[in-house]
């Protein structure tokens, strides 16, 4: 098991500690607490964590197939392990995705457990053969992972290649941690500093909260819904400490600042998040459309034309550096690529880098439209030096240097010329803090009688949103409708 390592960046540390509580209840009403990961990669690409008694905790379809074979089944939590491999892998056969033609299944286990996981690999191997057995196919499991996943860990030790806890990750450590940064809440960067009990509660926490209708398309349209209706209702509602202060000025001259500063806070930390899950799905790559000549470059390299191109193809009919992966894991798997092998990879990687390489650029010209967003959330949080009374600037110099310094911060992201979702969420995370303090200088300021009076009508105003909620659910029932009927539509043509 790899040693714990430092959290060498902000994301990491808020992200460990806001993500370590990934439990499920127990029959016997004790917690379960997810302790290893393991991965059946059979195209679908499935992903369980599991408990100390080898229970499993959540199970995640992490492709499109894998979120077809699991839809509409049977919760697999609370099984044991083996019993969970063995009803994915009967699915798998009888969906045919698993037959003479992808008979290989690459499995892997990753524990924060020492020496359990090649204990239990050997376990899920056994039982994955012995199922297929039942179905009088004989697949192969092997601890090899995938050429997308050897690929991308090639690229990151060559990115760093003077650090030394990247150089001496394994693919099964590194497939870790990619799976905790598809979460959207830690880049790639920050989770492979993470040890294995850390990224395990991280994957654990998000799979476990996850939709089986949870598709790309959902998420995507869930979190644009969630944002604006986030950011609507706390417009309104924010401001109720303001309106207190307004109207008791007399009696709180010296602090009638902190309303706006709570406000001028909250209002920061919901844009920034808003700003943050837009982020996550402009840096999702391996979901872009390829161009005409990215695909015509990546058909030559296989030798693919015509009717082969829809081997290269998602459900939607799209071209995408993922579809791509997925066609060659499954390939490269079962040896059905002819030609020399190695010669193949060296072209696909420099094939691939160069659309990857454009795809970056890409990625980065979108975030950068994001600079306003920043820009104007900069400008918010400078004005609240402006709302202290002059009379009392010289008595909160805390309170100026904790302003200043958030607005250090979101100077940094404009300046570097980087946008990230990682970094804005760490600010907005920041901010959140902020305002919570600010928040109990509040309730210590007024007293606890006006407080909870405040609180009533801040409920109350909560409660009077309902048109805004209306709209939210609405966006939430097209999307969620759209997703089951796309995932119902490709189950039905497997089947």
């Amino acid at each position: 098991m790899r040693a714990k390592k430092l959290l060498t960046t902000t994301l990491a540390i808020a992200c460990a500690g806001a993500l370590c509580v990934p439990f499920v209840a127990c029959s016997n009403g004790e917690q379960a607490k997810a302790e290893t990961f393991v991965t059946v990669d059979i195209n679908p690409s499935i992903q369980f964590t599991v408990d100390k008694n080898n229970k499993v905790v959540s199970v995640y379809g992490a492709n499109e197939d894998g979120k077809v074979l699991l839809y509409g089944e049977a919760d697999l939590t609370g099984l044991k392990i083996e019993k969970a491999v063995e009803k994915v892998t009967e699915l798998a056969v009888e969906m045919g995705y698993l037959d003479q033609n992808n008979k290989v299944v690459e499995t892997s286990v990753t524990s924060a457990i020492e020496g359990k996981a090649q204990e239990l690999l050997s376990k899920i191997n056994a039982k994955i053969s012995a199922t297929a057995g039942d179905f009088n196919l004989n697949v192969e499991t092997t601890g090899t992972q995938a050429y997308s996943i050897l690929r991308k860990l090639e690229n990151l030790k060559a990115q760093y290649p003077n650090d030394n806890v990247i150089q001496a990750l394994t693919p099964e450590e590194f497939k870790l941690a990619i799976s905790a940064s598809e979460t959207g809440e830690i880049d790639l960067e920050a989770a492979v500093k993470l040890n294995e009990e850390e990224l395990i509660k991280i994957v654990s926490e998000t799979h476990s909260k996850a939709e089986e209708y949870a598709t790309y398309a959902y998420e995507k349209a869930a979190a644009i819904a969630e944002s604006a209706y986030d950011t609507a209702a706390g417009t309104i509602v924010d401001g109720v400490y303001s309106a207190y202060y307004a109207k008791n000025l007399i009696t709180h001259a010296n602090t009638s600042y902190y309303g706006i500063l709570y406000q001028s806070y909250k209002g920061a930390e919901r844009l920034l998040n808003a700003t943050a899950s837009g982020l996550v799905y402009v840096e999702k790559a391996a979901e872009y459309p390829l161009t005409e000549e990215q695909i015509s470059a990546v058909a030559t390299v296989l030798n693919l034309e015509g009717e082969d191109l829809a081997k290269i193809k998602n459900s939607n009919g799209e071209v995408t550096l993922n579809s791509v992966y997925a066609y060659l894991d499954k390939a490269f798997k079962n040896s059905s690529l002819s030609g020399d092998i190695a010669q193949l990879k060296a072209q696909l990687n420099e094939t691939l880098t160069t659309v990857e390489t454009q795809l970056s650029q890409k990625i980065a010209e979108l975030a950068n439209e994001y600079q306003p967003q920043i820009e104007q959330v900069k400008q918010t949080v400078g004005a609240i030096i402006e709302a202290i009374p002059d009379g009392v600037k010289n008595l909160v110099g805390g309170v100026i240097s904790d302003v200043e310094s958030v607005v250090n911060e979101l100077v940094a992201i404009l300046e570097d010329g980087k946008i990230t979702s990682a970094e804005v969420r760490a600010a907005a995370e920041k901010v959140a803090n902020k305002a919570e303090g600010t928040l109990n200088l509040i309730k210590q300021d007024i007293g606890e009688e006006a407080f909870n009076s405040v609180q009533e009508e801040k409920a109350k105003l909560e409660e009077s949103l309902n048109q805004l909620k209306a709209q939210l659910e609405e966006s939430l029932k097209t999307a969620r409708e759209q997703a089951q009927q796309q995932l119902q539509s490709l189950k039905n043509a497997r089947k």
